[in-house]
C-alpha cells in the first residue's frame, strides 16, 4: 500500500508538467526585419494551430524553399506555433483571422503571401520574392 500511494504521489506531482510541456508554444523568428522604422515591430506574427515546424517543413510549389522559410525570410514574419487560432498580425498591428480549418502548410501559406502581398510593405516584398521564383504561381 505505501509503494502504491508513493506512486501515485509522484504521478500527480509529474503529470502537471507532462502537460505544460504539451502545450508549450514553439516560436520561430523572422529571418529578417522589414525595413520600416515607422513600425514599433519589425516583424509580422503568424500565429497557427499547427503543433510542429515539421508541419511547415513542406517545399513551396514553384521554388526549392520550405513554407516556414519563405515566411520567415521574404515576408518578415515570426510564427508561434500550437496557438487556438490562425491569425496574421501585421506590423502595424492590424490582425487578419485566418481559416482554422486550414491545415495544409502550402494553402497557409499562400494565404499569408496573398495577404502580405496586398499591404504596403508586403507588396515590395512580393514583388522581389516573384522575381527570385518566376515559376510560383498563386
Amino acid at each position: 500500500m505505501g509503494n502504491l500511494l508513493r506512486t501515485l504521489c509522484l504521478v500527480i506531482m509529474i503529470f502537471p508538467l507532462f502537460i505544460t510541456a504539451q502545450n508549450q508554444e514553439s516560436i520561430l523568428k523572422a529571418l529578417r526585419s522589414g525595413n520600416s522604422t515607422f513600425y514599433k515591430g519589425q516583424s509580422r506574427v503568424l500565429f497557427l494551430i499547427t503543433h510542429t515546424i515539421k508541419d511547415l517543413q513542406t517545399v513551396f510549389p514553384g521554388t526549392d524553399k520550405t513554407c516556414e522559410y519563405i515566411l520567415r525570410y521574404y515576408f518578415h514574419t515570426e510564427i508561434h506555433l500550437n496557438k487556438r487560432s490562425n491569425v496574421l498580425f501585421a506590423m502595424d498591428g492590424t490582425e487578419f483571422q485566418l481559416d482554422n480549418g486550414n491545415t495544409s502548410a502550402v494553402s497557409i501559406t499562400t494565404s499569408v503571401i496573398n495577404l502580405i502581398g496586398g499591404m504596403y510593405y508586403g507588396e515590395s516584398e512580393m514583388r522581389s520574392f516573384l522575381l527570385e521564383h518566376p515559376e510560383v504561381s498563386f
